[in-house]
């Protein structure tokens, strides 16, 4: 599989200047994402790791890494596009490291299946973040 990606995303003259700072090219980048609509909810995409059309199978293509599949424990940030990894990641039986948002409750949330149910998994991976503090059908271990 092959991601292609616009010219202007890839052209050095165009996209990113020589002098740019990494918040110019995170606001271009922002503003491509809204302008050529790619980007997905939460919306707007400034200020934040945007979720964007594609990041379902750029995770996929992650998964199927070598590095992923050999890794026993994956830490992976909360954002809304890395949900699919994080999904991924439980359904190959791995454990699954998460940061706290806002370090409300730690640094990190450790999750570990048993269950191979779909619906279960999902929700794990999904940004119901508070709701990884506790146990769901005693299937599934989590520790802060």
């Amino acid at each position: 599989m092959v991601l292609q990606y616009p010219t202007e995303m890839t052209s050095s003259r165009s996209f990113v200047q020589t002098d740019d700072t990494k918040s110019d090219v995170r606001r271009r980048l922002w503003d491509y994402l809204v302008k050529e609509d790619l980007a997905l909810f939460p919306l707007p995409p400034h200020g934040r790791i945007p979720n964007f059309k594609g990041s379902s199978r750029a995770c996929d293509v992650a998964a199927g890494l070598e590095v992923f599949q050999k890794a026993r424990s994956v830490k992976i940030d909360p954002d809304k596009p890395l949900e699919q990894i994080r999904f991924r990641t439980l359904e190959a039986g791995k454990t699954l490291y998460v940061p706290t948002p806002r370090l409300r409750t730690g640094l990190l949330n450790r999750i570990q299946t048993i269950s191979s149910n779909v619906e279960s998994l999902r929700h794990c991976a999904s940004m119901q973040v508070s709701q990884w503090q506790w146990s769901f059908d005693q299937k599934i271990k989590m520790q802060t």
